[in-house]
């Protein structure tokens, strides 16, 4: 098992009986981009190739055109990734500026620093909540399509059911 992956305990539904089983999952954590010592972005991964991951965002959100303006790239705290760049790279820092209207993300992605991060919080559940009887798993697939007609059109799989 690697740090990516968890083993969690969980009650699985089948029929009219709940089972206690144990269930792998992947870790998301937070991981922060410095372009030297200038914050670039989070975004959420399962922690592995997080050098791999920075190089791919720089050169994907159109930062860096060439992998030789990378100096090095170097794994420089918990969950955080610096790329120095060669002398001669000419990065547009102003580029990296952002501005965001509207997110539907769970708010991480597109802050800057892991320390804005900290100020939000996030409490954990307690073990064992929420208690969801059966037989509203069983009506889930049905009150979602009558509360979200886009379920149904566009095969949703990120629907939110708390409202119910």
């Amino acid at each position: 098992m690697t740090p990516s992956i968890v083993k969690v305990p969980i009650r699985r539904v089948e029929n009219d009986a709940v089972l206690e089983r144990e269930d792998v999952l992947a870790v998301e954590e937070p991981l922060e981009i410095l372009l030297g010592e200038r914050n670039v972005s989070i975004t959420m991964r399962t922690p592995c190739n997080d050098q791999e991951l920075a190089a791919g965002f720089l050169f994907t959100e159109g930062i860096l055109r060439d992998p030789s303006q990378i100096a090095r790239i170097a794994i420089t705290g918990e969950n955080q990734v610096t790329v120095s760049l060669t002398g001669d790279a000419g990065v547009d820092l102003a580029r990296l500026e952002r501005h965001f209207y509207m997110s539907s993300s769970c708010g991480v992605c597109g802050k800057a620093s892991i320390q804005a991060l900290e100020t939000v919080g996030c409490p954990s559940l307690a073990p064992n909540r929420p208690m969801v009887h059966p037989d509203l798993i069983h009506r889930l697939p049905e009150l979602l399509r009558a509360d979200q007609q886009v379920f149904d059109h566009r095969r949703a799989t990120r629907v939110s059911a708390l409202s119910l």
